[in-house]
C-alpha cells in the first residue's frame, strides 16, 4: 500500500464516521415518533404472553394451581403459548421493518 491509498482509506473512514453522526441525528426523532406504538405492542405482546399474570399471584389459595393444571391437562397452555408466539413473531418482523 501507497500513502495515497492509505490516505483515501482515512478518508472514507471520517467521512463515513461523520456520516453516522449525521444521520443518527436525522433519524432520532423519527425513531422516537414511533415510541408510542412499539411500547403499546410491547404490553399487548405482554399481555398476550400471559393474561392470568395478576391471577396467578394469589398465594392464599390453590386456585390458580387448579387452573393451570386444568390448562395444562386440556392442551390450551400449550395452544395459547403457540398462539402468542406466533403473535410476537408476526409483530416483531412486521415492524422491524418500520427502522
Amino acid at each position: 500500500m501507497n500513502t495515497n491509498d492509505l490516505l483515501f482509506t482515512l478518508f472514507l473512514l471520517i467521512t463515513s464516521y461523520f456520516f453516522l453522526i449525521v444521520l443518527t441525528g436525522i433519524l432520532r426523532p423519527l425513531v422516537f415518533g414511533f415510541e408510542k406504538l412499539f411500547r403499546g405492542i410491547n404490553h399487548l405482546q405482554w399481555f398476550i404472553t400471559n393474561p392470568f399474570r395478576y391471577f396467578w399471584k394469589q398465594r392464599s389459595t390453590n386456585k390458580p394451581r387448579g387452573f393451570f393444571l386444568a390448562l395444562s391437562y386440556t392442551g390450551l397452555t400449550v395452544f395459547w403459548f403457540l398462539i402468542s408466539y406466533v403473535i410476537k413473531y408476526a409483530t416483531a418482523h412486521t415492524f422491524s421493518y418500520l427502522l
